[in-house]
């Protein structure tokens, strides 16, 4: 299930010097929870994201990063595309919204290149 989430929350409670009780009492849950979700048997609800990544002192992004879902956004400063394509996300299952940030990130790295060499224009093909 979590296995990619319970790497990412074994280091982010290194970094924060947390232990299981200590991030249980943070966040409102059960050491049991927290074990479940260090072991990639269970991952944490959406209500718990924000006390976590207070209590592991980490931007809410990451935390919804680390379990490849997509935050929710405040869509001021986006284009119509841009509110479309978020919305259109959403509507996906987890596992796919990972999928999905996974495959946003290379193409986001692939149009920064693409930038920096001069090469972008509204003529550009899709990358492969």
């Amino acid at each position: 299930m979590g296995t990619r989430f319970a790497r990412w929350l074994t280091q982010a409670m290194a970094r924060a010097d947390l232990n299981q009780p200590g991030l249980a009492a943070l966040v409102g849950r059960t050491q049991s929870a927290v074990s479940h979700w260090l072991r990639g048997k269970a991952e944490p609800a959406d209500d718990v994201i924000k006390p976590m990544a207070r209590a592991l002192h980490v931007p809410v992004e990451d935390v919804y990063s680390a379990l490849g879902r997509i935050p929710p956004q405040n869509d001021d400063g986006l284009t119509d595309a841009g509110r479309e394509i978020l919305a259109r996300l959403r509507e996906l299952d987890p596992d796919l919204q990972e999928m999905a940030a996974d495959h946003v990130e290379r193409l986001v790295v692939y149009l920064q290149g693409l930038r920096e060499s001069g090469n972008l224009d509204n003529e550009t093909e899709d990358p492969e």
